[in-house]
């Protein structure tokens, strides 16, 4: 696959006709998550901002990416065979999710609680997007900080997360359920400051 693929989405927030389908994307993204998120929950929470990444249909180069087209593509792709045919929980006539992100606001710090993307559309930048989107936002609300846990074994993810200035501060021994895995506390600093807005100006230049 081309690692100059871009897919051409927009990020938006989470509505009650997306519940089926952003469960299906967390159950391809983490099979081994229990218990799943309660996303009806999380949308009557006030203090909760939970965001979809949606294929942008209103760019023509977005067809090669739905289901069935992208899956095709990937077939000639020998380390890519595993998702060929899964369910999607999509439907024709809807928006296509292909990541999504959930975020606490605890006493004006930012908890980032789930941040998937599907197998299928990993390292397109989807993750990347919807966490910049995420940030800016915690920027323009005068958030003091970002937290998260990242498994320890996860790299590409917390290469991710370094490059939008967060950083490892702790440990959580033995925090992943299924398997005892640690988890990796990481922050970012003051989100409200203009250094912060600088280094997400920063990553948005050298990512296009």
């Amino acid at each position: 696959m081309d690692k100059s693929t871009k897919i051409p989405l927009k990020i938006r927030p989470m509505i009650q006709k997306d519940l089926h389908q952003v469960s299906v994307v967390e159950k391809d993204s983490f099979p081994e998550l229990f218990p799943p998120t309660a996303f009806s929950k999380e949308l009557k929470r006030q203090n909760s901002i939970f965001l979809v990444a949606e294929l942008d249909e209103s760019k023509k180069e977005a067809s090669c990416f739905l289901p069935g087209q992208w899956n095709q593509r990937k077939a000639n792709d020998e380390t890519n065979k595993v998702y060929q045919n899964k369910y999607t929980g999509w439907t024709l006539g809807q928006g296509f999710i292909v990541g999504i992100l959930g975020l606490w606001n605890m006493a004006n710090e930012g908890h980032i609680v789930t941040l998937a993307v599907r197998r299928d559309y990993r390292k397109l930048g989807v993750g990347g997007t919807i966490l910049h989107h995420c940030l800016r936002i915690c920027f323009e609300k005068s958030f003091i900080n970002v937290t998260l846990e990242v498994r320890a074994s996860n790299k590409s993810a917390q290469s991710l997360y370094l490059k939008h200035g967060f950083k490892t501060v702790g440990v959580r021994k033995n925090y992943y359920t299924d398997d005892g895995e640690d988890a990796l506390i990481m922050t970012t600093p003051n989100t409200n400051s203009f250094d912060y807005a600088t280094i997400l100006d920063e990553h948005i230049r050298n990512t296009g």
